[in-house]
């Protein structure tokens, strides 16, 4: 009996080698595979030619398409997270962390938490002067500028972490970047109305409800967590605080489609707990919408007050709601970079740029759309500009156009310590000085990977072109002057 069993089991092995393999052709035969919930879109087969050329990248086209397209993928990738879950209680995706309690953390964030992804001083500050020049150009058009970030939801709910996390944590655990900033912005921009949400946030989080203020298995913070940071948002805006109150909400449900559990189980569409306030839409869009995702969508409400201009995420779609019934007409816009030129033309009275922590680094990375302010070196500068010293430091420039405005996009070159301690640039043209942000759009913003550099804007797009013969050279006609560690410098 035993050597049967013994001659069976290469028998078994070899049977389940063959399912394994034909299980791949048989699926795209019969048209079987599990459902993908998944986000992401479809992935077009690779091609042996592309543009008349034999396509160079066909061995990732491959990998890309079979990575998305394999049958039955989605049904194998919850059944080793889940096994990976349940047996070793950790988690089986590069993109999800499983904590405690069975809670969902996006694996982005805890870089933020852990303080191992740091933005420096300097990154804070040109990021607190790239604020303070989009502050000042709305100011100039009579629009009040408020500033605030989502906190994560590891900064919210750390103690729901997973155990191993500890320790990776310093004894001390360095300040996080909402402090940070808000430190900065206090120190530099002091005009900047700037909205802290993390304090109120973890102050509510004892006595907020079973269901707490951020979804267990999703991201983003539920709407009781929404309703909270709507209030603290709104005393900042002066909205009506009754009126705000009474759109808090009341019914709790668990039908909410969890984003990181879609991640993790992708086979299925797995529920955790919303809260709802059930009242009857008071508002309208102005244009058909596909989703809360759309780029830019707009509402108008009779019974609101004002004109809001939100620049945001997907942390901003549980305060659609909210914000559509408070005010008159509200303008959507999440399009990268911030077009605040489009917010000008709005008519708005105020814009709010609500964004989420874990994206705090891209603000370094795509330059703002509004036209370089004129400044008059009398006031900035210390002495007079022969007199300052020189700085070591070369560039490679690039021009464009974002629609009437034409782009100047400058990189450094140099030292790197060097490049990266410039702080504000001052750019002269034909007698004129312009200050441009301290700041290189990033060709792939959201890398995380800090080119240092500056941008400016210009209505007069000929003149841009004119300072240089081609792409990646450094300027030509054009007097720089920076500030590095406080002090003023000339660019030879």
């Amino acid at each position: 009996m035993k050597h049967k069993a013994k001659a069976l089991l290469p028998v078994l092995w070899i049977a389940a080698f063959c399912l394994s393999i034909a299980i791949v052709p048989v699926s795209w035969i019969t048209g079987l595979r599990s459902a993908d919930h998944s986000y992401g879109d479809e992935v077009a087969p690779p091609a042996l030619m592309r543009d008349g050329r034999i396509n160079t990248g066909l061995p990732q086209d491959f990998e890309a398409w079979w990575e998305r397209s394999f049958p039955w993928r989605s049904t194998l990738v919850s059944l080793w997270n889940r096994a990976q879950q349940t047996l070793f209680h950790s988690s089986g995706s590069e993109r999800v962390v499983v904590g405690r309690d069975g809670w969902l953390f996006f694996a982005e964030t805890l870089p933020d938490h852990t303080g191992s992804r740091r933005l420096s001083d300097l990154d804070l500050r040109r990021i607190a002067r790239t604020l303070e020049l989009e502050r000042e150009y709305l100011a100039a058009q009579g629009i009040r500028f408020h500033v605030a970030l989502a906190p994560n939801k590891a900064s919210i709910y750390p103690g729901q972490l997973p155990a191993w996390l500890e320790r990776w944590l310093e004894p001390s655990a360095p300040a996080r970047h909402i402090e940070r900033l808000g430190a900065e912005l206090a120190a530099t921009a002091p005009e900047i109305d700037w909205i802290d949400l993390e304090t109120p946030l973890t102050a509510a989080r004892a006595t907020a409800g079973e269901h707490g203020l951020y979804h267990a298995l999703d991201s983003h913070w539920n709407q009781e967590g929404a309703q909270l940071a709507a209030t603290v948002l709104g005393a900042a805006m002066e909205v009506d605080r009754d009126a705000l109150d009474a759109l808090a909400p009341t019914v709790w449900r668990h039908d909410w489609p969890a984003d990181l559990a879609r991640m993790y189980y992708p086979d299925r569409v797995t529920h955790d707990w919303q809260c709802y306030s059930d009242l009857p839409q008071s508002y309208q869009f102005t244009r058909a919408v596909r989703s809360l995702e759309d780029v830019r969508f707009a509402t108008l409400a009779p019974d609101g007050s004002g004109h809001l201009y939100t620049i945001r995420d997907s942390f901003s779609n549980a305060l659609v709601d909210i914000w559509s019934r408070l005010f008159a007409a509200v303008d959507y816009d999440r399009a990268f970079p911030h077009a605040l030129t489009t917010a000008a033309a709005s008519g708005c009275d105020r814009v709010l740029l609500l964004i989420a922590e874990r994206s705090l680094a891209s603000w370094l990375e795509g330059t703002p759309v509004l036209p370089a302010p004129l400044r008059d070196l009398e006031t900035v500068l210390p002495s007079d500009r022969a007199a300052l010293p020189a700085l070591a430091l070369g560039c490679e420039a690039g021009t464009g156009r974002r629609g009437e405005l034409g782009h100047l996009n400058v990189r450094w070159r140099g030292d790197d310590a060097l490049t990266r301690s410039v702080t504000r640039v001052l750019v002269g043209l034909g007698g004129d000085w312009y200050e441009a942000f301290p700041l290189c759009e990033d060709e792939d913003a959201h890398d995380r990977d800090i080119t240092p550099g500056f941008s400016l804007y210009l209505e007069d797009a000929a003149a841009l072109e004119g300072l240089i013969e081609r792409r990646g050279e450094g300027l030509a006609g054009a007097e720089l002057l920076v500030e590095s560690d406080g002090s003023w410098f000339r660019i030879n």
